[in-house]
């Protein structure tokens, strides 16, 4: 019955610390990411449960041999790992006073039916020992905590994760415990609790082993050459072997020693005092590394290593304390090794320096040092250099600011907010909250989208100031809000628009959101988000694309017919039910092949959705669109790398012939244009943007596409007719001068082509293949100015081998 009992509270223990847990869009300014006082609380709250239960259920926690400690430990590990991956979807979520009383009650029951057992527990523990030794659990706490913020970005970035990591922490405490505490303690458990405070200072001491660890992990190479040493590779990148072995690595040093403390306490109130003394570690830990509101120099932070540190010093303190209140005198084992070991963990931290661990970054095949790596409450930040017209910012692994290959979405999302806003709104000018990160780009769009305020807030609101100077992204007509007041300002009314861009990572819950009067929410997710399609969300979507990449879904709150309604060309898609699957098979494949099996869950959900309606044709075609996908060589060209089947794109055509397409599905077809001319499929562009273009038209980017493949037919004359049905409402594109300039230039016409080619350069400078064909075309005019254009190229590209024909000159000679 007593070992019954001991597994039964076991698992819901581990149960518990599994289910206590935050989700991001637990409420709307939690979207782009959880609060770290919402995620710590929950965790600290289910420790402060595993203690009360301790207490109210002494007979159970109290320890004569290793083995009854065991039975309770393992049972929590295996409670932990099932409740994390078979109920760990926040579509399960239990309320919290509901599994506090649970725990409470079972403890209670079970308590009362074990018999109490002779010599079990009889000797008190001192209670200032005890303080001393919830004192040296929060130090381990603080260090556990130092090394797991940075070791989540060696993850996948889902919850999964870091339940791996979890699971592989509490199975090391558990194997360690069991080996070390027979070394740590005689058969009887001393009145003094010294030898369990000095346990916590070894650990305390043992972490930094594990932070060299994750040093060599930061190291160039050194991730691919710690899998390399269990015959892993890349591959393994994020999947469940790769966390397991990454987070043994880092997590067993200070684990065997946490896990040793863990059979030292034969006592219940020592377990409850370790439980309690955690708690307040796992609670505090945001709050030392929170900055001041609107610090700039986000450099000065606190970092993990600063965690640590002050980890290691209070679980010192807490051994040293224990020595001190020690009734009759300490044993062997504190004596010889606690005590020392605690004062050289305190020198050993003193000594060390604040800072946070380093990540590195390959962006297109080449390392890239980060401009800034810090450590938030919310996770680790990651500033990289800025890349044409997008910037990466990430925050605990989620994308908080776009790259450049996401940019073009990113702002395209903004656009397509705007529009769901009433004309007078549009004209007057939007008070806007922003609920994400303010980066250049996206202030200047704001900016020419007419917003007359734009006031900012999430979860990192403390550090937006000092990332909005790395980014470029200050912004004067608005503030940065601390969550409370922009909470408050929307309930009051104060903004038309409540925006949350798009963001990477894992998908948020979906929040019940109530929009006041007056105020339209529109919220971004990306469509290659991990757990979208299993993500509960009840209400049409909004679709939004990069011509056929970087899927995104838009959800609505507040669209009526006074406020933020849609204009009739903005199409909305039924959501459709969750989809099933297991947690712990999101952890396969590898992390970079996560995006297409998520994009195509998304795709399944939405065609399942919208059988029988207005999208039905198109949302099938997306389906078998996506499911064609696959990793490709980064060598390959953007079109290249995406593959057509025939069957998606009949689909595509039904659909955009059933009715006039829609600001959607235009877009979709502009992009399946640029695809066809860049993989030159001259049969697709014919039999499906001609009768597109002759059903719909004019439109401009399917003419340019069957104009250029007119060119490839050797039809000039019918690529000009073409344009010209399109010209006078495109003026201003360089790219149809561009084709009308190669258009004359098949005809011979040289003198017209430059012209074309002029016009293209003006809409354009600086484009070095466009001044290369208009020399060229003034060249075979016999216009002096296109030999000065020529030599000129000449001089910056020696190896053109066209040009130095056209001037007479020899590759490799001087010219």
């Amino acid at each position: 019955m007593l070992t019954v009992s001991r597994i039964l509270l076991g698992l819901v223990f581990g149960a518990a610390l599994a289910l206590q847990r935050s989700h991001a869009g637990s409420e709307l300014l939690s979207l782009p990411g959880a609060f770290a006082g919402d995620a710590a609380g929950a965790r600290a709250r289910a420790l402060i449960v595993i203690g009360l239960a301790a207490l109210i259920a002494p007979r159970l926690l109290n320890a004569r041999k290793r083995g009854e400690r065991a039975v309770l430990l393992v049972a929590s590990a295996v409670g932990f790992s099932g409740a994390a991956f078979a109920l760990g979807s926040p579509r399960f979520a239990p309320p919290e006073l509901l599994l506090t009383a649970v725990v409470l009650v079972l403890a209670l029951l079970l308590g009362r039916r074990v018999p109490e057992q002779p010599g079990a527990g009889t000797e008190r523990s001192h209670p200032l020992a005890l303080l001393a030794t919830a004192v040296g659990a929060a130090g381990v706490a603080l260090c556990l905590e130092g090394l797991a913020r940075p070791l989540a970005e060696r993850g996948g970035g889902l919850p999964q994760d870091a339940a791996v990591f979890a699971t592989v922490l509490l199975a090391v405490a558990t194997i360690g415990g069991f080996v070390l505490s027979g070394i740590a303690r005689g058969e009887r458990p001393r009145p003094d609790g010294g030898d369990v405070a000095a346990l916590c200072a070894l650990a305390g001491a043992a972490a930094f082993g594990g932070a060299l660890s994750m040093y060599q992990l930061a190291s160039d190479g050194g991730f691919l050459a710690s899998l390399a040493r269990v015959g892993l590779d890349l591959t393994a990148a994020g999947t469940l072997t790769g966390d397991a072995w990454i987070g043994a690595t880092v997590l067993a040093p200070a684990a065997i020693f946490a896990g040793a403390a863990l059979f030292g306490a034969r006592r219940a109130a020592d377990f409850a005092a370790l439980a309690f003394g955690a708690a307040a570690g796992v609670w505090l830990a945001p709050t030392l590394l929170a900055v001041e509101p609107g610090a700039v120099d986000l450099e000065a932070a606190p970092g993990s290593f600063s965690l640590l540190r002050l980890g290691a010093l209070v679980a010192a303190a807490g051994a040293i304390a224990s020595a001190l209140v020690a009734r009759g005198g300490l044993g062997a084992f504190p004596r010889v090794v606690g005590i020392p070991a605690a004062i050289a963990c305190a020198l050993l931290a003193w000594r060390s320096g604040a800072g946070s661990f380093e990540v590195q970054r390959i962006v297109s095949g080449l390392p890239v040092r980060p401009l800034l790596v810090c450590e938030l409450p919310e996770g680790q930040l990651v500033v990289d250099p800025p890349r044409g017209d997008g910037q990466l910012v990430s925050l605990a692994g989620r994308a908080i600011a776009p790259d450049a290959d996401h940019a073009r979405v990113d702002a395209l999302a903004i656009v397509q907010a705007f529009d769901l806003l009433p004309d007078a709104t549009r004209v007057s000018g939007p008070r806007v909250l922003f609920a994400g990160q303010m980066t250049r780009a996206r202030r200047d769009l704001l900016n020419d989208l007419g917003a007359v305020q734009v006031d900012r807030g999430a979860a990192w609101w403390r550090a937006m100031a000092g990332i909005e100077a790395l980014t470029d992204g200050s912004i004067v007509n608005g503030a940065i809000l601390a969550p409370g007041e922009a909470r408050a300002r929307i309930a009051d009314g104060v903004y038309d628009l409540v925006l949350v861009p798009p963001c990477g990572g894992s998908a948020p819950v979906i929040p019940d959101v109530e929009a006041p009067a007056g105020t339209l929410v529109v919220a971004w997710i990306d469509g290659a988000a991990d757990d979208l399609a299993a993500r509960a969300i009840g209400r049409p979507l909004l679709l939004l694309a990069d011509g056929i990449e970087q899927l995104c879904v838009g959800i609505v709150w507040g669209r009526d017919d006074e406020v933020g309604r849609a204009p009739a060309a903005t199409p909305f898609f039924a959501s459709g039910e969750p989809t099933g699957g297991s947690l712990l098979a999101r952890l396969e494949p590898a992390t970079w092949l996560r995006p297409d099996r998520n994009r195509l869950e998304l795709g399944r959900r939405l065609e399942n959705a919208n059988v029988g309606g207005p999208h039905a044709s198109f949302t099938a075609g997306l389906r078998r669109h996506l499911a064609v996908q696959s990793a490709s060589s980064p060598y390959e060209t953007r079109e290249q790398r995406i593959e057509l089947d025939e069957e998606a794109l009949d689909l595509f055509y039904l659909a955009g012939l059933e009715a006039e397409p829609d600001r959607f599905l235009r877009e979709w077809w502009v992009g399946l244009s640029r695809v066809l001319r860049g993989k030159r499929d001259i049969v697709n562009i014919y039999e499906l943007l001609e009768p597109l273009e002759e059903t719909w038209g004019p439109w401009k980017e399917l003419v340019l596409a069957l104009a250029e493949a007119d060119l490839e037919e050797l039809d000039p004359d019918g690529a000009l007719a073409r344009l010209e049905t399109v010209i006078a409402t495109s003026a201003t594109d360089p790219e149809l001068f561009a084709i009308r300039g190669r258009a004359h230039e098949e005809k011979g016409d040289y003198a017209t082509a430059a012209e074309a080619w002029r016009r293209a350069r003006e809409l354009r400078p600086g484009e070095a293949s466009i001044e290369r064909s208009l020399g060229i075309a003034l060249f075979k005019a016999n216009d002096p100015e296109g030999k000065t254009i020529l030599e000129g190229i000449l001089k910056r590209m020696p190896e053109d081998v066209t040009v130095a024909e056209l001037l007479g000159v020899e590759i490799g000679h001087d010219h």
